[in-house]
């Protein structure tokens, strides 16, 4: 105890900075949330995941959405529970962990895919859908379950992460936490967003290229098939990992700024990041909008009534009907009810005998 006068905290916020990081995590974890929930249910209601293309877009808007409730519960815990290292803490710094590998793998895979479409003129990509699913929500567990073993997992200066100071004391340093920031976060972190950025900017350049030059002649058949079809994936895909990369971009300037800063604006880069990082719904959601086709159907109430019939339909049409009557040669005869492979067996029966139709109650034959 005597010690806690020499313990250095000027590396993290204190009590009120932490309350209101926490209602600004709250506030636009909400905001995700919601926005993510639209998204699901436009898609949903628009059958828009019948496509591959269509189907990874809505696996990065999954991950955003499990984002989003994670930045919720971010919150919530920084009000209740304020610096410390409880049970809560260690398991959302794990689930921070695994969250933020599925974005940056969804992005991967958005991107492989469009590369595959775009450079190989490979459209038919749904085999490596299986493994596009298991690299974005598997894979993440597969390793970053080892800060357990050196335990890791705390409160990391603003919200729950991988721990970089022992103790909460910011004069020292924990060697073994910050070497897995950089093993498990920050190095492939890097990898990836730069193989995603040369491969995105090829791939659109390809893509528009190749449509250019079916534009300036008369193209065949299947390069006109072609052209549709790389217009149809540039179209869904350019924005997604543009913007991706420009909200982690955001992130990672605001924690370098942190890194070099004296402490002047150490508050508004911790607000400015949580802000970033946890605002991700709505931007995707106005991304999903600026397809010309979604926006098309979501400005049409006709199309959206027609759209919310389809739906309830198609959730109705494995129910069963009954009958519960029958006429015979003018006179009402109450019947047992029957289901349609009832009465179809009974319809048979009738015509391979020639009696015409029969009651399924023959005690009460109409004469």
């Amino acid at each position: 105890m005597a010690n806690n006068s020499s313990i250095d905290t000027s590396c993290f916020p204190t009590s009120h900075q932490l309350e209101i990081i926490g209602w600004v995590s709250i506030g636009t974890g909400g905001a995700s949330l919601i926005s993510c929930i639209l998204i699901l249910f436009v898609a949903i209601l628009f059958q828009k995941y019948r496509g591959t293309t269509q189907r990874v877009i809505l696996y990065l808007t999954i991950t955003v959405f499990l984002n989003s409730i994670l930045y919720l519960l971010h919150g919530i815990r920084t009000i209740l529970e304020g610096a410390t290292d409880s049970d809560f803490c260690i398991a959302l710094a794990f689930l921070d962990q695994v969250i933020s590998w599925m974005e940056f793998l969804a992005i991967l895979c958005l991107t492989v895919d469009f590369f595959v479409k775009s450079v190989f003129l490979k459209f038919n990509t749904e085999r490596f859908e299986i493994v596009y699913a298991l690299v974005i929500f598997i894979l993440p567990f597969t390793f970053n379950w080892v800060p357990f073993l050196g335990n890791t997992y705390g409160y990391g200066g603003t919200n729950c992460w991988i721990k970089q100071y022992k103790d909460m004391n910011c004069s020292e340093t924990d060697k073994l936490g910050l070497a897995f920031r950089f093993g498990l976060y920050w190095i492939p972190f890097y990898i990836i967003m730069t193989f995603v950025i040369i491969a995105y900017f090829i791939s659109l350049f390809k893509a528009r290229r190749r449509i250019t030059q079916y534009s300036a002649t008369t193209p065949t058949f299947s390069e006109q098939t072609i052209k549709e079809l790389l217009l149809s994936e540039v179209r869904q895909y350019q924005l997604y990992p543009f913007i991706m990369i420009v909200i982690f971009s955001l992130g990672i300037i605001s924690r370098i700024a942190e890194a070099v800063d004296d402490g002047k604006n150490f508050f508004a880069l911790r607000v400015f990041h949580v802000v970033v990082m946890a605002i991700q719904g709505p931007v995707i959601a106005i991304v999903f909008t600026m397809d010309y086709d979604t926006r098309k159907q979501i400005c049409n109430p006709r199309q959206i009534l027609t759209a919310c019939f389809g739906l309830w339909c198609c959730c109705r049409k494995n129910r069963v009907r009954e009958y519960t009557a029958i006429i015979h040669e003018g006179s009402f005869i109450s019947d047992p009810i029957m289901t349609p492979k009832q009465s179809s067996s009974m319809e048979e029966e009738s015509l391979a005998t020639g009696s015409g139709y029969i009651t399924a109650n023959k005690k009460n034959e109409v004469i």
